[in-house]
């Protein structure tokens, strides 16, 4: 047995020897000396140090040092981190039988830290009253950054995540400063919902510069030249007057989408036309002598949103906002003829019908008419007005019920609140819309929680954005505007006001129809908990964060639709081979509804694409790469909520995660690079009005891009991730100012944008944003 025992160490010296011979050989190589310069010894190492009082993340990096100091290459990028700090790290991946062996008392050092680890482990939660917390004496990765401040911690440990505000441009970038510096990437949902925009962005443009720009200019110009022949053949002098009339109110819309040829104009309304083209050009100014409209606000018809990229957006959205909003009186007399004229000339007898053209992609992407329409009129027209002629059209006996039938056909819900009688006369007078714009039902919820009247004052005159996803049911939302703002002090009919809207919109929570709709149902899944969610999820400081998500995410919605939703409104008045990357885990944030509804939002934008004979190659590919994102991150947010382990795959699908949204973006932007993106697209940063009240407007914008970092488990460890997020804000400003994307960015660049919300205090993290401690970067080794 003796002998067996003897030529067993012997066997052992003897490999020993020739491993240690090998690794000399490594040491002295060309390869090694080209690499490091020279061979680093590490100090001496204590073997019998006191291990009770290291955190998790300590007694980890103790427990690999034994193999760090024998050139061991870490897959692991945490680890891989720690050690690229020390000199004497001088790994060796070019070698495939490179082994590293530890000695007896490396073993038995190893063994004693690992025990004590496991001992940890048990107690990576930790129960306080009802609450589940992070044990953040258990997280892994704390020391890649430089400095985890106090405030940092404190944020962490109150809600197990913390919104560290900083001025990154794009939602990407955050995660492709994370795949550099070897931090786990926690994916957002911003991150989704910002694709989304982009996405839904460019088709909505495709669709204004490739069809309904065209559509619009022709059914102008067939309705203007009929209006033309009318007033000059008719026999009968009303018609005649009317039909000029009307040859001006086309003339308007025409002019501005081509003023380098403006159209014809009767010479009894050329000056009209003149004043209305300029007033609308300017964007400035209150009423209507032309439209007999006292309330018509022309700051409205500043292009804002992506309509001001060219000018064929910018001539587009101010012809199109007038064909939306210039009423057309029903009043049973000389408003009433032109309306019914006005059908008469615009029911093509041949050739496409240009009304089914514009409207039909607008009803599928925002909303039913919140109005009366022509189109409507139309209708009514071709089932009552068949075999008659221009003149027998407008006799008074038929007006009358040409008027009747058309206000009894009335759908709208977004009216406007007026602060008097004698307004609200003028306002609430009956009117038909050439082309409506939409009902949505958030515009309806913000005009409904407004209290306008002079007597005995305004009491909330501009609502919240808060006030949609309170009506909509949200708890956190509602105990913010009851219990933070306090709205019941000012107006104490609030409260009753909200539960009636509440109980209004609880139809209307899924099942939409529309793109518009879809996007809301999105977002309001947000705030749902999934089962098996981590703790952090299970705060309402995460109910908060959500909330910022939706409401920024809603803010690009009404971005992208500004000119067709709606508004609802108040008056009162090289080198080296380098060594193979380590794998960075990363998590997603598992909300599987959200992510589901995302995908039915992209997917019906698809199929808005394909009924619109928009959908070419490049497009698809770009639906493609969208819903294949989307449908990873339900898949991995699944695994995520079962505790399933991912995959090396899956954790560097994740890790590339802001490269792959970087590529998407550029592509929807037809860019090569960032370096020749210009303009507001280089930025999230957009604003939207979506009040109007008197000569102001309310505000909702998007800021810059903002730092989450949350604490989640992966594989039975606590990291440290960091995503990135969205920013909002809320503010009133000057009606005759309306911001653009452009002014906007200005004033975050300036300083002087309005800041955050004060009801996102609990979650946020004030502190300049950590930075990265030497060598938690990928390394090359050169």
């Amino acid at each position: 047995m003796k002998t067996q025992v003897v030529m067993l160490m012997v066997v052992y010296a003897a490999v020993s020897y020739t491993v240690h011979a090998q690794q000399e050989s490594v040491y002295t190589s060309e390869k090694f000396l080209d690499k490091y310069g020279e061979r680093v010894q590490p100090p001496p190492f204590n073997f019998d140090r006191d291990i009770s009082g290291l955190t998790l993340e300590e007694l980890r990096y103790l427990r690999n040092e034994p193999f760090a100091r024998k050139g061991y290459l870490f897959k692991d990028a945490v680890l891989r981190a720690w050690f690229q700090q020390y000199d004497w790290y001088q790994p060796i991946w070019w070698v495939p039988s490179w082994k590293v062996t530890l000695e007896t008392r490396e073993e038995a050092f190893v063994a004693r830290v690992r025990a004590r680890e496991e001992e940890m482990l048990g107690r990576n939660f930790i129960q306080q009253g009802r609450m589940l917390k992070a044990n953040l004496r258990n997280l892994l990765n704390t020391k890649q950054f430089a400095t985890v401040s106090d405030t940092l911690m404190r944020a962490l440990d109150a809600n197990g995540f913390a919104i560290v505000p900083e001025k990154q441009l794009q939602i990407f970038d955050v995660y492709e400063e994370n795949d550099y510096n070897l931090v786990p990437s926690f994916v957002t949902t911003d991150l989704f919902l910002q694709l989304i925009h982009m996405h839904f962005s460019f088709a909505l443009r495709t669709l204004e510069e490739k069809k309904l720009t065209g559509a619009l200019r022709a059914l102008l110009n067939e309705v203007h030249g009929r209006a033309k022949a009318l007033a000059t053949s008719s026999e009968s002098p009303a018609v005649r007057r009317h039909a000029e009339w009307i040859t001006a109110w086309c003339a308007v819309p025409l002019t501005l989408l081509q003023p380098e040829s403006p159209a014809s104009v009767p010479a009894t309304h050329a000056a009209a036309v003149k004043s209305e083209v300029k007033r609308a050009t300017e964007s400035t100014g209150l009423g209507s002598d032309f439209l007999d409209a006292p309330l018509f606000n022309y700051t409205q018809f500043r292009p804002r949103g992506h309509y001001t990229k060219n000018k064929t957006l910018q001539r587009y959205f101010r012809a199109m906002m007038w064909m939306q909003t210039a009423p057309l009186q029903l009043d049973g007399g000389d408003g009433s003829a032109r309306v019914v004229l006005f059908a008469f000339m615009a029911s093509a007898k041949k050739g496409p019908d240009r009304l089914a053209q514009i409207a039909d992609p607008l009803t599928f992407l925002v909303g039913e008419d919140d109005n009366i329409s022509m189109r409507g009129c139309v209708d009514l027209l071709r089932q009552h007005g068949a075999g008659l002629d221009a003149a027998q059209l407008i006799e008074p006996a038929r007006l009358v019920t040409w008027t009747q039938a058309l206000i009894a056909t009335n759908p709208e819900r977004i009216g406007g609140r007026a602060g008097s009688a004698e307004v609200e006369a003028v306002r609430s007078r009956p009117a038909l819309h050439f082309f409506p714009q939409r009902y949505t039902p958030d515009a309806e919820i913000l005009q409904r929680l407004v209290h306008v009247l002079r007597t005995p004052k305004p009491l909330r005159p501009i609502p919240k954005g808060l006030d949609i996803f309170a009506a909509f049911g949200n708890p956190v939302a509602r105990d913010i505007l009851l219990n933070e703002y306090r709205e019941a002090d000012t107006w104490p009919a609030y409260p009753d006001s909200l539960r009636a809207v509440t109980a209004a919109m609880a139809q209307k929570q899924s099942g939409s129809t529309t793109v518009y709709g879809k996007w809301l149902e999105s977002l309001l899944a947000l705030r749902r908990v999934p089962q098996g969610a981590q703790p952090f999820m299970q705060t309402e400081g995460w109910q908060r964060k959500s909330l910022v998500t939706a409401l920024a995410s809603w803010t690009e919605l009404k971005h992208n639709t500004v000119l067709y939703a709606k508004q609802p409104f108040g008056v009162e008045c090289g080198g080296d081979e380098p060594p193979p990357r380590p794998l960075t885990v990363g998590y997603v944030e598992p909300n599987t509804d959200f992510w589901q509804a995302a995908l039915r939002l992209l997917d019906d934008t698809r199929v808005f694409l394909e009924k619109n004979g928009l959908m070419t190659e490049t497009i698809a590919t770009k639906t493609k790469n969208i819903a294949e994102m989307g449908s990873f991150l339900l898949r991995v947010s699944e695994k995520e909520l079962q505790k399933e382990k991912l995959s090396e795959q899956e954790h560097e699908t994740i890790r590339l995660i802001g490269a792959t949204a970087s590529g998407i973006t550029l592509s929807i932007l037809d860019s090569p690079d960032w370096t020749s993106v210009t303009g507001p697209d280089r930025s999230v940063a957009l604003a939207t009005d979506v009040y109007t009240y008197n000569d102001v407007v309310l505000q909702e914008a998007v800021g810059y891009v903002h730092s989450i970092y949350v604490v989640v488990e992966i594989d039975g460890y606590l990291y440290l991730t960091r995503g990135g997020m969205f920013s909002y804000h809320e503010f009133t400003h000057p009606a005759a100012e309306r911001l653009t994307d452009e002014a906007w960015q200005e004033m975050l660049e300036k300083g002087t944008a309005p800041g955050l919300p004060r009801w996102l205090a609990p979650v946020l993290a004030p502190i300049t944003p950590p930075e990265m401690a030497p060598g938690s970067s990928y390394s090359s080794g050169c």
